[in-house]
């Protein structure tokens, strides 16, 4: 049973990466110029916190740090502070819905859009820490509420998508 198991899982291995390359050219494509109180949409995101929800907060962190790291290639922000922040929320957010009863359907799209809150705040609060307080300008408390609505209409679509791409 293991072996099959396991040629499963090598099988299915290349899901993930090709699901975070998908989200993030469509979005590119689609979601280009939206804008919400402020904030723009990072579907990215909801994909590390679909797997720390869906696999746990090692997953979670990992996915984060390897999603946050390739937006920071492309970004003029503080190299690694995508990284950085997106790998405490993926590690976070699947530490605390570990704790959770996972009975309600709610939960998860509920812990998407509050995910996705405290990674705008923890963001700003990083730029300010770092000193590029052109990131932290703009009224950051309505744009992590204007991403969080945002994210919370993507993560029902996004996690399934998730689910099917978790090895």
């Amino acid at each position: 049973m293991s072996a099959v198991r396991s040629v499963r899982t090598r099988a299915s291995s290349w899901r993930l990466p090709a699901l975070g390359l998908v989200v993030w050219l469509v979005s590119d494509a689609l979601l280009d110029g939206v804008v919400v109180l402020g904030g723009a949409p990072e579907p990215l995101l909801v994909v590390v916190v679909g797997v720390a929800i869906l696999a746990g907060p090692e997953p979670g962190a990992v996915a984060g740090f390897v999603a946050g790291l390739s937006v920071d290639l492309l970004v003029l922000t503080p190299f690694g502070l995508t990284a950085l922040v997106w790998c405490l929320v993926g590690w976070g957010t699947g530490l605390a819905v570990d704790r959770l009863v996972r009975r309600s359907w709610w939960i998860p799209p509920v812990a998407v859009a509050v995910a996705s809150m405290a990674a705008v705040l923890l963001f700003a609060l990083g730029a300010a820490v770092l000193g590029a307080a052109h990131l932290t300008t703009l009224d950051r408390m309505s744009v992590a509420v204007g991403v969080g609505l945002m994210h919370l209409v993507l993560a029902v679509p996004i996690l399934h998508a998730v689910r099917w791409a978790r090895p």
